[in-house]
């Protein structure tokens, strides 16, 4: 019988380490991936930075070959200054547009919520004269009742008192 309990034991002790290892690996991976996935958004956020310089570099690169061929120089010159341009105003136009959306939205939130505070408050006020209706009704009825049982039993210990005096 201590035999078997000894090596229960055993396999619970080599349970509990291969848990503890297999928590530990866990922790192990789970960190490693954290730092994968940082790697990963470093060298996302390099790419955009190397992309974005690639068009700088060739948009300089199209100036500097207008700029050999003189009789083009001015044209394609403007023609990226166009460009450039054109494409500010597109990105402020869209920025614009969603800020007005964005706008409307809160608008109509702002809206529905002054609605929703003006009904509350009228339930609010509801509620609040219901309840006083019911405890000033409260208060009558208790203030008959205790009246009437309080005359109740004065007369009734006002009888016997008389009774007890006579005899």
């Amino acid at each position: 019988m201590g035999k078997q309990i000894r090596d229960l034991e055993a396999e619970l002790d080599e349970e509990r380490k291969q848990k503890v290892s297999a928590l530990n690996s866990k922790k192990k991976l789970e960190a490693d991936f954290k730092d994968l996935e940082s790697t990963m958004e470093m060298n996302n956020k390099m790419k955009e930075d190397a992309l974005k310089q690639l068009k700088k570099l060739q948009v300089m690169l199209i100036i500097l070959s207008s700029l050999r061929d003189r009789k083009n120089r001015p044209y394609l010159c403007l023609q990226v200054a166009i460009k450039d341009v054109t494409r500010d105003a597109e990105e402020a136009h869209l920025a614009k547009t969603e800020a007005q959306q964005q706008f409307k939205d809160l608008e109509k939130k702002i809206k529905t919520l002054e609605a929703d505070m003006l009904r509350l408050q009228v339930r609010k006020n509801s509620t609040l004269v219901i309840f006083q209706y019911i405890l000033e009704s409260f208060q009558y009825y208790f203030q008959k009742n205790f009246r009437r049982r309080t005359s109740v039993l004065l007369s009734d210990n006002a009888v016997p008192l008389k009774r007890n005096v006579m005899t």
